[in-house]
C-alpha cells in the first residue's frame, strides 16, 4: 500500500493536540455494514448519486451524441441564484440537462457554502456558483461539441464537477453532528450499506485505489460506520435520542467524533489529489484524448487548488500561471510540473 501518512490538511500544532488528548470514549466494537438512523434521511443523497450515475452511463457510452446533453439556457447571472436553475424552455427528458434538475440537484449544487476553514469564501455561496457555472457551460458545451472528443471533455468535466460537490456536501453534512448529517454524508459517499458496490465519489475513490495500490475507500467506509456509532453513543451520553433527526452534540463532546470526521475529510480531499495527479499524468501519455484529460484535471484541480494555496502561496501560483493560460497552450512540462506540485504538496507518489 501507499505510504499517506505525511499528508496532514491540520496546521501541526492541532494535531499535536490531538494526539496528546486521551479519548475517554474510544470507538465501539466495529459493526460490518452501515445502519442508518432512518433511511429516509438519505433518500434524496442516495437518488442524486443515482443521477450522477445515469449522466455517467451517457457519459460513458460510445453512442453520446450532443442531444444527451440536452439544452440548458439559463441566465448564468440571475438573482436569485436558484433562478439560475429555471431554464427557458424544458431539456429533453432523460439528458443530462434534464436529469441536473431532478431531485433539487441543480438548487442543491448552487445553494452550496464553502465550509473548509483552508478555503476562500468560508461561509459564503461562491463554491455553489462556481460549480453550477462549471456543470452548466459542461452541459452547453456538450450540446454544441461537433466531435466525439468534444462530448467526451464536456461530459467529464460535469461529472468531475459532481464529484467535488459531493466531496464538499459530505463535509458539511458531517458537520452538522446529527442523525440526519451523518447518514446524508454517508448517502453523498455513494457506498452501498453493505459496501460492496460503489457508485459517484465511492465508485472514484475505489478506481484509484485500485490504480495507485491504495486502500481509501474501503477506510472510509469503516470510518462512516465508526462516526454513526460514536455518533449514536454520544447523543445517548448527552440524555439525548438517536432517533431525533436533528439531536446534536456540539464540537469537542467526543473527541472521537472529531477525529474521524477529520480524518474522513482528510483521505475524501487525499482521494481527490490522487484522481488529479492522475489525469494530468494521463494527459501526458494519452495523446490521442488530451482534452478528455485537460478537462477532467482542471474539473479536479478547482477541487483542491484551494488547499494547496492554504499550504503555499507560491505553489498556488505556480498552478495558476499554468491553468490560466489557454488550452492551447498547455504542454508536457506543464502537465509534469502540475503532477510534481501535487505530489509534493500531499505527500504522495500519484502514479502507478
Amino acid at each position: 500500500m501507499k505510504d499517506i501518512r505525511r499528508f496532514s490538511p491540520l496546521p501541526l500544532a492541532s494535531l499535536v493536540l490531538l494526539a496528546a488528548c486521551q479519548d475517554p470514549n474510544p470507538p465501539p466494537t466495529q459493526e460490518t455494514s452501515y445502519r442508518p438512523f432512518n433511511e429516509t434521511n438519505y433518500a434524496s443523497q442516495k437518488a442524486r448519486v443515482g443521477l450522477y450515475q445515469s449522466m455517467a452511463t451517457l457519459v460513458d457510452s460510445s453512442t453520446l451524441s450532443a442531444s444527451q446533453f440536452g439544452a440548458f439556457d439559463v441566465n448564468l447571472t440571475a438573482i436569485p441564484t436558484t433562478a439560475r436553475c429555471v431554464p427557458t424552455t424544458s431539456p429533453t427528458s432523460g439528458s443530462i440537462a434534464h436529469l441536473f434538475l431532478q431531485e433539487s440537484l441543480c438548487t442543491e449544487v448552487i445553494g452550496s457554502v464553502q465550509r473548509h476553514s483552508y478555503a476562500t469564501g468560508v461561509g459564503t455561496d461562491q463554491l455553489g456558483q462556481d460549480m453550477h457555472f462549471a456543470i452548466t457551460t459542461g452541459i452547453q458545451a456538450g450540446a454544441t461539441a461537433q466531435t466525439q472528443v468534444e462530448l467526451k471533455a464536456a461530459g467529464e468535466r460535469v461529472l468531475k464537477t459532481f464529484e467535488r460537490f459531493f466531496y464538499e456536501a459530505i463535509y458539511d453534512a458531517m458537520i452538522e453532528r446529527t442523525p440526519r448529517g451523518w447518514d446524508q454524508a454517508f448517502g453523498y459517499f455513494g457506498a452501498s450499506n453493505d459496501g460492496t458496490t460503489a457508485a459517484g465519489l465511492a465508485a472514484q475513490i475505489r478506481s484509484g485505489d485500485a490504480r495507485v495500490r491504495t486502500s481509501l475507500e474501503r477506510e472510509l467506509f469503516v470510518q462512516f460506520i465508526q462516526g454513526r456509532q460514536e455518533l449514536e453513543s454520544a447523543l445517548q451520553r448527552a440524555g439525548k435520542s438517536p432517533t431525533d433527526p436533528n439531536a446534536s452534540i456540539a464540537p469537542g463532546e467526543s473527541q472521537t467524533l472529531d477525529r474521524l470526521i477529520t480524518q474522513i475529510d482528510e483521505k475524501m480531499l487525499l482521494s481527490l489529489a490522487y484522481a488529479t495527479a492522475g489525469e494530468w499524468d494521463e494527459w501526458i501519455n494519452d495523446t490521442a484524448e488530451r482534452p478528455v484529460e485537460y478537462a477532467e484535471g482542471v474539473a479536479f484541480t478547482a477541487a483542491i487548488q484551494d488547499y494547496i494555496r492554504s499550504r503555499d502561496q507560491t505553489s498556488y501560483n505556480q498552478l495558476r500561471a499554468i491553468l490560466d493560460k489557454p488550452e492551447a497552450e498547455f504542454t508536457q512540462t506543464d502537465a509534469q510540473q502540475l503532477v510534481t506540485l501535487i505530489e509534493t504538496t500531499f505527500g504522495i507518489d500519484a502514479t502507478p
